[in-house]
């Protein structure tokens, strides 16, 4: 399962490398919470990840404009609910 997370986190970068984009490290932490969650994630629910595996809070609207990035760059789906 890590070595697939690993895999997704390089095609990621690849792709957005190709598409002229930056996957800063901190989008890369939020993609990688939403690829080890074992269900649907809220930003709020990534928020708290987010401080607990990394150390530091998150401020809400820096991950909503994360989530926002990775869904304009292909690599996340948005639910609605």
């Amino acid at each position: 399962m890590v070595g697939d997370i690993e895999k997704t986190l390089d095609k990621a970068r690849s792709t957005c490398d190709d598409m002229g984009l930056k996957l800063t490290t901190k989008r890369c932490r939020v993609l990688q919470i939403l690829l080890q969650a074992k269900e649907p994630l809220s930003a709020y629910h990534i928020i708290d990840h987010y401080r607990l595996s990394c150390s530091e809070t998150l401020p809400a609207m820096s991950a909503y404009r994360m989530l926002r990035f990775l869904l304009q760059a292909g690599l996340i789906h948005k639910l609605e609910t």
